[in-house]
């Protein structure tokens, strides 16, 4: 089991590796299983589920291995499906390691290799946040494993092996802390 969250339901939304998606019915007692089926490109589009998000609206997005964010509308089971293409706009990255929703309703996605992404809900584009080499005002790393928000709406990024950024938003500043054993 990689991932759990809860619905506005509270079903219980179970991500695993290469099994797909369980959701059980703590009412019902029951279990409902969705795997991808590569005819429905209405079906999860990966088996491995690593992360969920519930949004404010009670919609449900998945993190997925390599097949990008899945988006469920609260009012069906059908999935939409964010992938990485061409497109500079799109996903940076089809590893999908973590989604936020901040205060102000943005998705974050963290990404395995791709750095963070900004989604917007409009457009349906993706705006970049990745560590660039010799810049002080960048994220720390590209694999992005978790994302939250302060109280001043300062946004934690908690990256593998670089250590965590702070983004001042209302700066533009990123402060990257790494691991410095003769520092307490």
């Amino acid at each position: 089991m990689y991932a759990i969250a809860e619905d506005n339901e509270q079903n219980l939304w179970l991500g695993t590796e290469n099994g797909g998606l369980d959701i059980f019915n703590v009412i019902n007692k029951t279990f409902y299983h969705y795997v991808k089926d590569d005819i429905d490109n209405t079906t999860l589009s990966n088996n491995s589920i690593y992360t969920f998000c519930r949004d404010a609206k009670g919609n449900m997005w998945l993190g997925t291995f390599s097949g990008g964010v899945e988006f469920v509308n609260h009012d069906s089971n059908k999935f939409k499906n964010y992938k990485h293409t061409l497109s500079p706009t799109s996903l940076s990255d089809n590893k999908v390691l973590s989604i936020y929703e901040d205060s102000k309703r943005n998705i974050w996605i963290g990404t395995d290799g791709g750095g963070l992404n900004l989604f917007d809900s409009k457009t349906r584009d993706c705006q970049h946040f990745t560590s660039k080499a010799g810049s002080k005002n960048s994220i720390a790393g590209n694999y992005v494993l978790n994302v939250f928000e302060d109280s001043k709406e300062n946004l934690w990024i908690g990256t593998w092996g670089d250590g965590l950024s702070i983004w001042d938003r209302k700066k533009n500043i990123f402060r990257n802390f790494k691991n410095n054993p003769s520092d307490p």
